[in-house]
């Protein structure tokens, strides 16, 4: 007995599951989004309620490292942040990252 494995296509924008019935896939059935295979960019809202949080935990560790750098170092989280999903880097105010 031969057995058949049937491909299956995930939509990683409304996380729909299904077997194609013709290749290449043109759009998800379950959304009807022609951009089934790119993840849905989060909003700026989404983004900005992560920063708050960011912002909110305290440093990593004290240990004997000054402010700027502790300061610099939650910066570089920001700003990896912000370019992880396209947005524009923070400036700097003084010794404090904003």
């Amino acid at each position: 007995m031969v057995e058949i494995v049937l491909p299956t296509v995930r939509c990683y924008r409304c996380g729909k599951v299904w077997t194609p019935r013709r290749t290449p896939v043109r759009m998800c059935p379950g959304c009807k989004s022609r951009l089934f295979e790119t993840a849905r960019r989060p909003s700026r809202t989404t983004i900005a309620r992560l920063l708050r949080a960011l912002e909110r935990e305290p440093p990593p560790t004290f240990e004997g490292v000054g402010p700027v750098r502790v300061d610099g170092d939650r910066r570089r989280e920001k700003d990896e942040l912000l370019a992880k999903h396209r947005m524009r880097t923070s400036l700097s105010h003084g010794s404090k990252g904003v």
